[in-house]
């Protein structure tokens, strides 16, 4: 009797566990946070999800108009795992391979959620980006100040709004010229070197109009030949100069006979591309240029053509 008893209450006990079990799995749910920052050609998306006790994949459609949203180049962006909480999530759009949004612009977004249970489309949801001034930054030149420290300087103009970052960065001369201060690598964006902040402070700099005069100091570099530059931004956008400004550490710093630092006018250009021949230049003949026939020297069509062709190819000098 006691055994019929305690079969009967565990019945009882797995009957009643079975409907909850039944409820934990659902279509997911999706709820909006504000975004944040929104900037003048890119904006992060916030919001979560209940799985529903399920794994579920989401993707972020956004664009211009409602319901006519940006074409999806992935085919989702996450999965997130079995679960019966909320995952607060973010998605900063552009993504690396799409161009910048347009400043000033209103732009619709909505998040879609799947599993095992069904399709969830989250509500339409609006922001617009900004359209404020970047900063103008400005290289200035660096100056060796011990055997392994270097201060730079360049100058900002706030353009009417504060700053949010100022730094130097710098990076040995190499990798300046294979790769540049950063370069993309498979979905996000590499930055090479080292940083130092700007020693003046946002207060210091103020938000006006006019450039000011900042600088920067960089300890425990190696010798070696080195290009910088000055970046930062503000709330609706990053900036940079054009290029960089070499400079050299010396190992002989103090010795009384330094070598020179590189002009501080001089700025290097992100590398340059090699563009490729249309086609082969062709053996050079050992008699291409001993014979002046009068065939050579014939006004026949086709003649500036080839002439053309070989003084490309170096085959003949200019006179």
């Amino acid at each position: 009797m006691r055994r019929t008893a305690t079969t009967f209450v565990l019945a009882l006990l797995v009957f009643a566990a079975l409907p909850a079990m039944a409820v934990a799995a659902a279509a997911p749910a999706i709820e909006y946070s504000t975004p944040s920052p929104i900037r003048n050609e890119e904006a992060t998306l916030r919001f979560s999800i209940d799985p529903e006790g399920l794994e579920t994949s989401y993707e972020v459609m956004y664009g211009e108009e409602a319901g006519v949203y940006h074409p999806f180049h992935e085919p989702i962006d996450g999965v997130l795992p079995e679960g019966n909480e909320p995952v607060a999530l973010e998605k900063k759009i552009p993504v690396f391979f799409e161009g910048p949004l347009k400043p000033g612009t209103e732009y619709h977004w909505r998040v879609v959620a799947t599993n095992a249970e069904g399709k969830t489309e989250g509500t339409d949801q609006v922001f617009a980006t900004t359209d404020g001034p970047k900063p103008v930054f400005g290289n200035g030149e660096a100056t060796q100040t011990g055997l392994s420290s270097v201060r730079f300087s360049g100058t900002v103009d706030p353009e009417g709004a504060p700053l949010t970052g100022c730094r130097f960065r710098y990076v040995d001369r190499m990798t300046f010229l294979m790769a540049g201060f950063e370069k993309w690598a498979a979905t996000e964006m590499v930055r090479f070197g080292e940083t130092v902040p700007c020693e003046e402070s946002f207060a210091e700099i103020g938000s006006g109009t006019e450039p000011v005069t900042v600088h920067g100091e960089a300890t425990g570099l190696e010798p070696g030949e080195y290009v910088f530059r000055i970046e930062g931004e503000n709330a609706y956008e990053d900036s940079v100069p054009v290029g960089g400004v070499p400079f050299t550490v010396s190992p002989d710093f103090g010795s009384g006979n330094p070598p020179p630092l590189g002009p501080p006018a001089e700025v290097l250009g992100p590398p340059a591309e090699v563009p490729a021949s249309p086609k082969p230049c062709p053996p050079r003949h050992a008699k291409e240029h001993a014979a002046k026939t009068k065939k050579h020297h014939g006004k026949k069509r086709g003649h500036s053509k080839r002439h053309g062709r070989g003084k490309a190819c170096g085959h003949f000098k200019a006179n």
